[in-house]
């Protein structure tokens, strides 16, 4: 009875967003709700939804700003540069007050990259495909390392393409390039066949930096495959939110960077015509 009463078109309309989720339209993070967070990176202004964490395991890193030129800020460097993670954390995906309650979940972790460009023989990560230049490098180098593992290592079962494979980006279409607030931005995704898809998004905030988050889901109480449920679709959903709630204020510094190496490439270009 109880259960009709709530299920009355005139009060389920009045219930939770929550409560009303179902497995083919699960509730995750409310970003329209969230409150901002800002991060200090010498100067730029970073600024982003952050709604609560609702994961089970904590993700306590939450940086309010560091200085972006100085090494030790970072953790040990890697052959190409210098990472530091930023922020992280996670949430959950329910079906409703009537559904199994929580379904599976997702981990965001944001990083800042400051990276080595003459190891790449590049000016300026601002100079249109330069970034694109080592997106794509890195991907190449990271799983076509881990498909020849695959292919050659000594497994139980034998290597199947259509199953263990990584699929990655390999062109500059398949980054998904746009444009926020004068900044280049790409947007992928990186998965096995038949597992959930990594949501990679980054963008450059100096010369010689690159901001990018990946946002990494898990179902757990749903096949995610099923056309039962919509979990995919909700973490592709949480990623693109993510990324169009990030603002970015470059330094007067950082904006003469990317102003001079938009000039530089659009002298190149003039040479070139």
């Amino acid at each position: 009875m109880l259960k009709k009463l709530l299920l009355w078109p005139p009060i389920y309309k009045r219930l939770p967003a929550a409560w009303q989720a179902s497995k083919l339209n699960l509730y995750g993070p409310d970003f329209e709700q969230a409150p901002w967070k800002e991060i200090d990176l010498s100067g730029i202004k970073l600024k982003f939804k952050n709604p609560p964490q609702t994961e089970m395991f904590p993700n306590d890193i939450r940086v309010e700003g560091m200085n972006i030129y100085d090494d030790q800020s970072y953790s040990p460097p890697w052959d190409g540069g210098r990472t530091k993670a930023l922020y992280k954390s996670g949430w959950v995906y329910t079906d409703g007050l009537f559904g199994d309650g929580v379904v599976g979940g997702g981990t965001l972790q944001m990083i800042i990259q400051r990276r080595d460009l003459k190891k790449y023989g590049l000016q300026s990560l601002f100079i249109p495909g330069q970034l694109e230049t080592i997106l794509l490098d890195d991907l190449t180098k990271k799983y076509e390392a881990r498909n020849k593992k695959l292919r050659e290592g000594d497994y139980l079962e034998p290597y199947n393409p259509e199953v263990d494979v990584w699929l990655y980006p390999k062109s500059v279409e398949a980054l998904n390039p746009s444009e926020k607030r004068g900044l280049a931005c790409y947007s992928f995704a990186i998965w096995q066949p038949f597992e959930l898809k990594r949501h990679t998004w980054s963008t450059a905030i100096t010369d010689e930096h690159i901001l990018e988050f990946s946002y990494m889901p898990s179902a757990s109480g749903v096949n995610h495959l099923a056309d039962d449920n919509n979990f995919a679709e909700a973490a592709e959903r949480t990623a693109r939110e993510f990324a169009e709630n990030i603002d970015i204020t470059l330094t007067p510094d950082a904006e003469r960077q990317r102003q001079a190496a938009l000039t530089e490439a659009s002298k190149l270009a003039q040479r070139r015509a």
